[in-house]
């Protein structure tokens, strides 16, 4: 169950498997992974994997992620001298690969017995420090680090705050989906969080975004909190975030927000009610509002159909994910009504979905529209091209899409405006 909080969307994922044991600073195992990967050799990397790895990802599936690589980056020009550090017991190798038309960093994770514990590709640093020189933000917006403290738990974040106005500003705490995900929420070469808050500065909009505790903590997130559910993964934290921004000199405590994307859109509500800090409205950003087991249900189904798996291993697959969650988890998740919580608030909210998103479909956008059609202050916006992350697709996106850059729609970002 300690590795629930490690998946990722398939493409830019982090997972368990097992690996050929190998010795501290020596590449031989991950040499030899690059090496399966390049050659699409999907069963022996099924082979080196755990049974939750298997559950997610097929032979045929393991073996296209280089492909896909490919196809989105260009063909491997060059590949860097291999790094190796160690981290709460783990040891982290890295490498740098050249493609065509980007760089990208590949990172394996083991554990103490030499199992693969995480796979991650991610632009290469100096790719985006290059895009980010590119642009001269000094005059917009000013950027300083944080940290949100919740008693024991204490996650590193940033405060970004417009330079173009006068007065106390608005703030927007961002709270992240599933998964053990950054203050950017970076998925592949995508940033959703930072180019989201970048966008709200020019706009007068303060932002404040941190490391999630999944991600902070790791295999440590159940025993640093107690229990595992959505509260400790993600509601208790976004409380302790609207209280040190209430703090910011330069922030208006009347007008104080709550952005959740995927799982933080559906805790939202959960967030604004138990809040201590009043929250001024809240943006539910591709939120599902069904229950856990059948938007994963409806995942894996769509997941099958684009990539051959038979309903019988889409069953086996929720199966073992299911067995993998922690223990309290699951009842955790079917006891939270999200639509419910959202519909007794007596604040603004905002739903946005997008149509080509494969994860929270159009069945949810009507779920919320059914749900709040007697609240006063809810408002809809339905953007037909946007994915999940609310980028422009020219049709419905899979999950290998996510390796591709993209930008959030300004649609999408009009809409928090507004």
């Amino acid at each position: 169950m300690k590795h629930f909080f490690h998946t990722l969307f398939l493409l830019s994922v982090l997972f368990t498997g097992a690996c050929a044991t190998g010795r501290a600073d020596d590449f031989t195992r991950s040499r030899e992974i690059l090496r399966l990967l390049q050659e699409s050799k999907g069963d022996s990397l099924y082979l080196r994997a755990d049974t939750l790895v298997r559950s997610k990802l097929s032979p045929q599936q393991l073996g296209a992620l280089f492909p896909q690589l490919v196809s989105q980056l260009g063909a491997l020009e060059k590949t860097g001298e291999w790094s190796q550090k160690t981290e709460a017991g783990y040891t982290v190798d890295a490498v740098t690969l050249t493609f065509e038309r980007a760089a990208f960093r590949m990172t394996l994770t083991y554990d103490e017995e030499g199992r693969m514990a995480g796979l991650f590709f991610a632009p290469a640093a100096q790719e985006s420090e290059k895009s980010a020189a590119q642009t001269d933000t000094s005059s917009v917006f000013r950027e300083r680090k944080v940290q949100v403290v919740n008693g024991n738990i204490v996650l590193p974040g940033i405060y970004c705050r417009p330079l173009r106005t006068s007065g106390p500003v608005p703030l927007v705490v961002l709270v992240h989906g599933s998964g053990p995900n950054d203050r950017d929420e970076t998925i592949g070469p995508n940033k959703p969080f930072r180019e989201l808050a970048h966008a709200l500065a020019a706009q007068g909009v303060a932002t404040l975004r941190y490391d999630k505790r999944t991600l902070v903590y790791g295999q440590r997130f159940e025993e640093v909190s107690g229990r595992a559910d959505y509260d400790t993964e993600t509601v208790d934290d976004a409380i302790a975030a609207l209280r040190l921004g209430k703090t910011f000199g330069e922030v208006d405590p009347q007008r104080i927000f709550v952005v959740g994307h995927s799982l933080g859109g559906a805790l939202a509500p959960r967030i604004a009610a138990r809040s201590d800090v009043p929250v001024a409205g809240i943006v539910l950003w591709a939120a599902p509002a069904r229950p856990f087991e059948e938007s994963l249900r409806e995942q894996l189904a769509y997941i099958g159909r684009v990539s051959g798996i038979s309903e019988e291993i889409q069953a086996e697959q929720f199966r073992k994910f299911c067995e993998g969650l922690p223990k309290g988890y699951l009842k955790a998740a079917r006891k939270y009504k999200p639509v419910k919580t959202a519909a007794k608030l007596d604040l603004p909210i905002l739903v946005v979905q997008g149509g080509n998103d494969y994860q929270v479909t159009k069945t949810d956008y009507a779920l919320w529209q059914s749900g709040l059609k007697n609240h006063k202050a809810a408002g809809f916006v339905f953007i037909p091209s946007a994915d999940h992350l609310m980028r422009p697709l020219p049709a419905m996106a899979k999950p290998e899409d996510y390796l591709s850059p993209g930008r959030l729609s300004p649609e999408f970002i009009e809409a928090i405006v507004g």
